[in-house]
């Protein structure tokens, strides 16, 4: 089947969500954090599970310092119903 001349395009890919960022692990996603570390400035992303984060035991990969803050980002969640 051939389009209409002038008729709009829908492509399917354009209409889903973009991909949650984060790795899986055992089914669940683990989220990935950005941080920009306060003594040398670099901004990095770990992918930390919920208790990494609250313990606070990581550090900025260029200088080693553990002075780092996270970025405020955009998210993305997808759930099973509507809401």
């Amino acid at each position: 089947m051939t389009p209409l001349a002038g008729a709009p395009t829908f492509c399917v890919e354009a209409s889903l969500p973009p991909p949650i960022r984060g790795l899986s692990a055992g089914g669940a996603v683990v989220p990935t954090y950005e941080f920009e570390c306060q003594k040398c400035g670099q901004q990095f992303d770990l992918v930390l599970t919920l208790k990494q984060y609250e313990q606070k035991e990581f550090a900025c990969p260029a200088c080693q310092a553990k002075e780092v803050e996270p970025l405020v980002t955009s998210t993305s969640v997808i759930t099973s119903r509507k809401s």
